[in-house]
């Protein structure tokens, strides 16, 4: 599983992380640090339909969310 989380990082078409071959390290792109301080948004960035956790998240449609200050899921729109 942890697998498929970094290849959809590194491969999407705006990398959030890269590999650095030479010393055997993920990074951090400056899009994935954008996407740390809540800057950028990685569903708005990449609307594709996909299951995640056993929900089914609709690219560009709202879909539920968690809220950091609360503690607990949001549905946003």
């Amino acid at each position: 599983m942890l697998d498929v989380i970094i290849d959809n990082l590194c491969l999407a078409p705006e990398p959030a992380i890269y590999f650095d071959s030479a010393s055997s390290t993920l990074m951090l792109t400056q899009f994935g640090r954008e996407l740390l301080a809540n800057k950028r948004d990685w569903i708005e960035s990449f609307p594709l339909d996909r299951w995640l956790g056993g929900v089914l998240i609709m690219g560009g449609q709202a879909c539920w969310r968690w809220h950091q200050q609360r503690r607990n899921l949001i549905f946003s729109d």
